[in-house]
């Protein structure tokens, strides 16, 4: 731990001590940037400085956000700042090892979004790109240089050498495009006709109720507010009738009793592993990981088994409304099997596909300020890699290429369904040859996740020291 803090001492010291860049690097730089850079050079109040608890391993060191973006340049109007992430290539493995935290189902490889990245806030000039940002980071002498090539400036360092392996910077305005005011065109019809639409279901029951109290129960069928026809698609936007439906519980004897427990268990399970894995932007993460390493919480490390459940619910309540209308005769039509898959996209893919739209147009108002919750290349990848989500292969075509990551579910669930004919059709059977063939595919899933375990040597439990 103590060459953590010497890398930390220098860092700070030569941050505040920048020299200029030589001709080599000038050509990998725009002109503009550099020429920020000078200005940026007096304007360090924003940076970040020491955290405390640096053995406690705090590795989120942020600066002034607001600050930073209200430095100006007196002698340029056109100068203007933006609030950046320099992730450092500290050797956080050895450091760990060393401290006895070592943990080895994180990696440590240096990069956004790696969850043991130490990174720092810079403040710098918006005319500077990402990429410029990396190399004059890892040029300039304001970070800390170990090797003969590097004090002399005269090779271009390799990534494995690099001080700063990434710079993210935080967005800072949001500029609509034509999707996304086509996208607030047709919400805002959808609102407009929503609000008319419940108006309009109000008003029904009101009248309803009035005929009622005059006339009795049959008059209202003979002269009441008709729901027939067209009207009756309309009120389909009501948002009073869609919330008592909503809300509505079932007495229907034939409804599986305790699927709504397992949902909200499994609910309350995905929500708490989410909560847990915000602990790299804690400020004491060697603490976490020691009440992660319990026995207690292997729960909520493992909570990835609580997607498991849903896919459980997902191929039971397919079973127990499909099979009891499925026949061998039937299993023969071309037909049927077409309409269980288009049922199955009718149902998902316009919800679906609507929300994605909405994920790529207004998720990245939701993108501002200093921290990194949600990253907007997430957001603009579903411009050109939606399509994958459409045809639910986002998880095994290109899976780092995704949009809206957490839709990897979706994709899974999709897969599963579409070869789901295998087991159902096994049942017509009988009960014995569809449990016989259930046990088969089970135990050969569990073998490959053996194998695949094995084979890679991957560990058992997320947090493993």
């Amino acid at each position: 731990m103590n060459s953590f803090f010497l890398f930390s001492f220098i860092l700070i010291f030569n941050f505040t001590n920048g020299q200029d860049f030589d001709d080599s690097v000038r050509k990998l730089i725009t002109e503009k940037c550099i020429k920020d850079i000078d200005t940026w050079k007096k304007k360090l109040d924003s940076f970040a400085k020491l955290p405390p608890n640096l053995l406690g391993f705090n590795k989120v060191w942020s600066g002034d956000y607001d600050e930073c973006l209200e430095v100006e340049n007196p002698n340029d109007n056109t100068y203007q700042t933006q609030f950046c992430w320099a992730h450092l290539n500290l050797p956080i493995g050895k450091i760990l090892a060393k401290s006895g935290d070592a943990v080895k189902t994180v990696s440590t490889t240096c990069g956004a979004g790696k969850p043991t990245d130490v990174k720092m806030s810079i403040c710098m000039p918006r005319s500077c790109s990402e990429h410029d940002l990396k190399l004059a980071l890892n040029h300039l002498r304001i970070l800390p240089m170990t090797t003969k090539e590097y004090l002399n400036h005269s090779i271009v360092p390799v990534d494995d050498d690099k001080f700063v392996c990434d710079v993210t910077c935080r967005p800072v305005n949001f500029e609509p495009d034509y999707l996304f005011w086509i996208v607030t065109v047709i919400l805002g019809t959808i609102t407009f006709i929503c609000v008319v639409a419940t108006i309009a279901d109000y008003y029904q029951e009101v009248e309803n109720e009035k005929m009622e109290m005059s006339l009795g129960e049959k008059t209202i069928k003979e002269g009441g507010v008709s729901e027939e026809g067209l009207f009756k698609y309309f009120l389909a936007f009501s948002m009073l009738s869609n919330g008592r439906s909503l809300m509505r519980i079932s007495n229907n004897l034939n409804n599986l009793k305790g699927v709504e427990c397992i949902r909200f268990i499994s609910f309350t399970w995905v929500v708490s592993g989410h909560i847990w894995g915000t602990w790299k932007n804690a400020d004491n993460p060697f603490k976490i990981i020691d009440i992660l390493k319990t026995r207690s919480y292997e729960i909520w490390l493992n909570a990835f088994f609580s997607v498991d459940t849903f896919f459980f619910l997902s191929g039971l309540m397919l079973s127990y409304s499909f099979l009891p209308k499925l026949s061998k005769r039937k299993a023969m039509d071309p037909m049927v099997w077409a309409v269980f898959y288009l049922h199955r996209i009718l149902r998902l893919t316009p919800a679906y596909l609507s929300f994605i739209i909405f994920y790529a147009t207004y998720g990245p108002l939701t993108d501002f300020g200093p921290n990194e919750l949600v990253r907007r290349e997430d957001m603009e990848n579903c411009k050109k890699y939606g399509w994958k989500n459409l045809l639910y292969i986002n998880n095994i075509y290109e899976p780092r290429k995704n949009c809206l990551s957490i839709s990897w579910y979706m994709a899974s669930d999709t897969q599963m369904y579409l070869f789901s004919p295998l087991l159902l059709v096994a049942f017509l059977f009988g009960p014995i040859p569809g449990i016989l063939f259930s046990i088969t595919v089970i135990v050969l899933s569990t073998f490959l996740n053996y194998w695949l375990f094995l084979h890679y040597d991957l560990p058992l439990t997320l947090i493993q020291a």
